[in-house]
């Protein structure tokens, strides 16, 4: 259920034909009815109560003419109302006063915040987030699209997270420097993000600050993993604008590395420009895991082409030092790419031996792009041994 605001692309002479009915109803109600239009496709009779102010039994009162009226209806679970046509609520929110359905989604957003049983648990968060947003409140909007991303992240609703995510950049500028310092970043992005570009000395207070690279990086994963590479790309090139390599050269890898990615799913270019630029900054830095993917990534890149036993090294390396220092997801990548290199190369046993058991080994992860690439992948494996029903 999607609860943006209704955009307001109506003429005047159709806005005013729909509006009619509305305005033969008494004013009480139609006031109650701009309020319900702000509020979202469907509004809960408990959240109109407290937006409103009006005991329940009298907003019930002053709603039934609309309900006689066939202008608004009983959600399905009546426990709400909703327009009968989403055009009529479009024009009812097109004909609200200048600063109106701001104030509205203010009260909405306060209401909400106040009380989050009102609403559904699972749409709480998004809402809330929207109402702000609407409320033009950037303050408050910027924390909550955060919020509602990260839930968003949780149930794999990756696209509903780019949404949240692009709403926080696009509010970063206008939010006071105090309330970005009040929020601490998450768990952002995947494995492979440094967390702080500032090792091996610590840069103090400011190293577990929100930053807009951190959010853009967030961004990136979440257009990666819901289709929109081009959105993606777009998110990169800013961060590298934004990135100092000398300062941050893991950061500065990590979104090399994502742009090849990008790159390649769009128009199936080669990364080898982007690989080598990151493993020129990540020289000398001891392992970590964006050096582990980096390598990976080479050894893919490889194993695409014209495969090579020095591509079967890299892959080795990749292996190893993502396993000490714990990024799982990457370990597993690269051990799927050193059992396809071992197949390329007609390497069966041991190709058998290091791919068995992998889809298990990738099971407790929480990498959706892992599983995909580990069945693309053992599919094309197990043509290869003319075995079509993968076992």
């Amino acid at each position: 259920m999607s609860y943006q605001q209704c955009p307001r692309g109506l003429t005047d002479s159709l806005r005013d034909l729909l509006l009619v009915r509305v305005e033969a109803l008494p004013e009480d109600t139609q006031g109650i009815l701009r309020v319900l239009a702000v509020g979202g496709s469907t509004v809960e009779h408990a959240l109109l109560a407290a937006v409103t102010g009006l005991p329940e039994d009298e907003l019930a009162d002053n709603l039934r003419p609309s309900v006689g009226a066939n202008i608004i209806q009983p959600s399905g679970d009546d426990d709400g109302y909703r327009f009968r046509h989403a055009l009529v609520r479009e024009a009812v929110s097109d004909d609200l006063m200048p600063g109106e359905r701001s104030r509205i989604n203010r009260r909405y957003a306060t209401a909400l915040a106040a009380d989050p049983g009102l609403v559904c648990r699972d749409q709480a968060t998004a809402r809330l987030a929207d109402y702000w947003y609407h409320a033009h409140d950037a303050a408050r909007a910027l924390p909550a699209a955060l919020e509602a991303g990260s839930e968003a992240r949780r149930r794999n609703a990756f696209a509903e997270q780019l949404g949240m995510l692009e709403r926080a950049v696009e509010l970063w500028d206008d939010v006071p420097e105090e309330v970005l310092r009040s929020v601490r970043p998450y768990d952002w992005a995947e494995e492979t993000y440094p967390p702080c570009g500032c090792a091996p000395d610590p840069c103090g207070e400011d190293c577990e600050r929100l930053r807009l690279t951190d959010v853009l990086a967030e961004a990136t994963v979440a257009a990666r993993l819901s289709g929109e590479h081009d959105r993606g790309l777009r998110f990169i090139k800013r961060a590298l604008r934004l990135v100092d390599e000398q300062r941050e050269p893991d950061r500065a890898a990590w979104f090399l590395m994502q742009r090849g990615r990008s790159t390649r799913y769009t128009n199936y270019a080669t990364v080898t420009g982007d690989i080598t630029h990151a493993l020129r900054l990540l020289e000398g830095r001891g392992p970590s895991a964006v050096l582990a993917d980096t390598l990976n990534r080479q050894a893919c890149d490889g194993m695409l082409g014209r495969s090579s036993r020095e591509d079967l090294d890299t892959a080795r390396r990749a292996v190893a030092i993502a396993r000490e220092v714990g990024a799982r997801s990457t370990e597993v990548h690269g051990r799927l790419t050193q059992g396809m290199l071992h197949a390329a190369f007609g390497e069966h046993e041991e190709a058998a031996r290091i791919l068995d058991g992998i889809v298990e080994q990738a099971a407790g992860i929480a990498d959706v792009d892992l599983r995909c690439r580990i069945h693309i992948n053992l599919s094309s494996y197990y043509l290869q041994l003319g075995a079509p029903a993968a076992r």
